[in-house]
Protein backbone atom coordinates (compact mmCIF):
# COMPACT_ATOMS: atom_id res chain seq x y z
CA UNK A 1 0.00 0.00 0.00
CA UNK A 2 1.48 3.33 -1.31
CA UNK A 3 0.01 7.33 -0.25
CA UNK A 4 1.27 10.37 -0.51
CA UNK A 5 3.06 12.06 2.18
CA UNK A 6 1.83 15.77 2.49
CA UNK A 7 4.52 18.57 2.07
CA UNK A 8 4.29 20.48 4.79
CA UNK A 9 5.18 18.71 8.41
CA UNK A 10 2.36 20.18 10.40
CA UNK A 11 0.30 18.67 7.43
CA UNK A 12 1.47 15.46 7.99
CA UNK A 13 1.02 15.89 11.38
CA UNK A 14 -2.68 16.44 10.97
CA UNK A 15 -2.60 13.75 8.44
CA UNK A 16 -1.40 11.10 11.25
CA UNK A 17 -3.32 12.72 13.96
CA UNK A 18 -6.33 10.59 12.97
CA UNK A 19 -4.25 7.58 12.37
CA UNK A 20 -3.16 7.86 16.08
CA UNK A 21 -6.85 8.08 17.05
CA UNK A 22 -7.63 4.97 15.59
CA UNK A 23 -5.12 2.94 16.79
CA UNK A 24 -5.51 4.29 20.14
CA UNK A 25 -9.24 3.56 20.00
CA UNK A 26 -8.27 -0.02 18.88
CA UNK A 27 -5.93 -0.37 21.66
CA UNK A 28 -8.40 0.57 24.22
CA UNK A 29 -10.95 -1.62 22.60
CA UNK A 30 -8.57 -4.84 22.57
CA UNK A 31 -7.97 -4.09 26.65
CA UNK A 32 -11.87 -4.12 27.08
CA UNK A 33 -12.04 -7.26 25.16
CA UNK A 34 -9.30 -8.82 26.77
CA UNK A 35 -10.74 -7.81 30.35
CA UNK A 36 -14.19 -9.31 29.21
CA UNK A 37 -13.15 -12.33 28.16
CA UNK A 38 -10.93 -13.11 31.84
CA UNK A 39 -14.51 -12.13 33.31
CA UNK A 40 -16.31 -14.96 31.62
CA UNK A 41 -13.57 -17.24 31.58
CA UNK A 42 -13.57 -16.80 35.84
CA UNK A 43 -17.30 -17.23 35.88
CA UNK A 44 -17.35 -20.17 33.96
CA UNK A 45 -14.68 -21.52 36.09
CA UNK A 46 -16.42 -20.43 39.16
CA UNK A 47 -19.42 -22.61 37.65
CA UNK A 48 -17.57 -25.60 36.87
CA UNK A 49 -16.19 -25.33 40.17
CA UNK A 50 -19.69 -25.05 41.93
CA UNK A 51 -21.30 -28.19 39.75
CA UNK A 52 -17.53 -30.16 40.58
CA UNK A 53 -18.48 -29.37 44.14
CA UNK A 54 -22.58 -30.67 43.70
CA UNK A 55 -21.68 -34.10 41.90
CA UNK A 56 -18.80 -34.78 44.65
CA UNK A 57 -21.56 -34.19 47.07
CA UNK A 58 -24.04 -36.60 45.32
CA UNK A 59 -21.44 -39.64 45.60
Amino acid sequence: MSFIVPQSSSSARYAFDGLRTQIRDLHIENIATAFLRMRVCRERDRIATALDRMVAAMN
